[in-house]
């Protein structure tokens, strides 16, 4: 992406942002834009979805994770999982909108424990201009949470204790 660029458009070829009266900008030449990316890649944020996704926001677009490697491993024993982009891996990657907006999601299987916190490490990812990842390696930290539902008391009805009967909900 390190270079010179012009930008030119077209006389009534782009709308303007306010498309409500379809009115289009002006013809424009710019000057020379001298581009030098030298910013590493870092990860912004990362942000439960739900119960089994995260999205991992990236400071800026990353090009691609061909050359890049993940690793996974629950902190408590360090019982290592798979990592990848099919559903056979323990923690899937959709890397959809890795490139355009700099966001992965990470799903974590169903063969995931619930309750265990997983170190999920990333070596080697680089933007458009090859800028390495910073820090690099880059570890994140996640948890599948089960879901737990209380009822109160009165929504079961008891039933003697003799009965072969299973507890009803009431309706």
């Amino acid at each position: 992406m390190n270079g010179e660029y012009v930008l030119s458009i077209a006389k009534d070829k782009v709308l303007a942002a306010d498309n409500t009266k379809n009115e289009y900008l002006p013809a424009y030449n710019s000057g020379v834009i001298k581009v030098d990316d030298q910013d590493r890649p870092t990860i912004a944020s990362v942000q439960k979805v739900h119960a089994s996704q995260y999205k991992v926001k990236f400071s800026e677009p990353v090009k691609s994770l061909t050359g890049a490697n993940f690793s996974a491993k629950y902190v408590a024993d360090g019982t290592t999982l798979s990592v990848g982009t099919t559903d056979a891996e323990d923690i899937v990657l959709d890397t959809t909108d890795l490139q355009l907006k700099g966001e992965l999601l990470v799903n974590l299987n169903t063969a995931v424990k619930s309750n265990k916190e997983i170190e999920l490490k990333l070596v080697g990812a680089v933007d458009w201009n090859n800028n390495l990842l910073s820090p690099n390696p880059a570890s994140i930290s996640l948890t599948k949470y089960m879901k737990f539902v209380f009822l109160r008391p009165e929504v079961c009805r008891s039933l003697p204790s003799d009965s072969a009967l299973p507890r009803t909900p009431l309706r």
